[in-house]
């Protein structure tokens, strides 16, 4: 009886212990939440401050730079953005900048042969580089982006899968990266006009909640992408108007000229 009253005590030890464990997984999961709040707000000022078109990349960078923030294992996202009517597709990739690489310890930056960005420290310690395409045959962006659910993409571990996805990466941004720093996993997020790529050199470094991270900073890629549409629309416009301005300029010039000789 004696032993029963010690073992109930124990229990009621552990009992108490795990409803500690409990409230501590409760607290990091709202710190954790609170965390990824402060980052989707942080995205959407930057939105919501675009003065350009040429502002998207920047909203994709940061975007890199905040999932990195929370913790997420990854160098590189992408936003694909898919056009059905002409069959083409544009993509921004944000990538950890060459001094950012050399300062992580990814390796020396002269293994790389030939970076050239589109836009160097687009943020600080982040490159922009952008590509455009028709569709390939079987255009396996189209799958994920029409499925509208995030899942998870897992690459090739073959030399001859690596070998590919290099050339892939050179023929799209003209920069040839070493194989140590392929990804190996991905994260897929759609979004209204395409879909998020967020990966990883590590298979084991992505699970649900980054996914969920995803998701939600894909929704933020929409907003800016919306805003980089009209950004466009009113460039035009502006380009447009200018052009009418010149050519009412010149007639004006015209009849000045004409005048001027009667």
């Amino acid at each position: 009886e004696a032993d029963l009253e010690i073992a109930q005590d124990f229990a009621n030890m552990v009992s108490l212990g795990y409803a500690r464990f409990l409230d501590f997984q409760r607290l990091e999961a709202e710190g954790r939440e609170r965390a990824k709040e402060a980052a989707l707000q942080r995205i959407r000022a930057e939105v919501a401050s675009m003065s350009s078109s040429d502002d998207i990349g920047r909203i994709i960078a940061i975007a890199l730079r905040e999932a990195r923030d929370l913790g997420v294992d990854t160098t590189c996202a992408i936003a694909v953005v898919i056009h059905e009517e002409t069959e083409t597709i544009e993509e921004y990739m944000a990538l950890l900048s060459q001094s950012r690489f050399n300062d992580e310890g990814l390796g020396s930056i002269s293994e790389i042969s030939n970076w050239a960005p589109a836009v160097a420290d687009i943020i600080d310690g982040y490159d922009l580089y952008r590509s455009d395409r028709p569709f390939l045959e079987g255009e396996q962006t189209l799958g994920y982006w029409r499925s509208g659910m995030p899942q998870f993409v897992d690459y090739e571990d073959t030399d001859a899968g690596k070998r590919q996805m290099q050339n892939w990466i050179e023929n799209q941004y003209g920069i040839k990266i070493p194989v140590e720093w392929l990804a190996r996993r991905a994260m897929i997020a759609p979004f209204s006009h395409g879909i998020l790529c967020i990966s990883s050199i590590n298979p084991e470094a992505l699970g649900d909640s980054e996914l969920g991270i995803s998701q939600d900073f894909a929704h933020m890629v929409s907003l800016g992408y919306a805003r980089f549409l009209d950004f466009q629309t009113l460039e035009e416009q502006n380009r447009a108007m200018s052009d009418a301005n010149k050519e009412l300029y010149e007639v004006n010039r015209e009849l000045q000229r004409e005048r001027a000789v009667e």
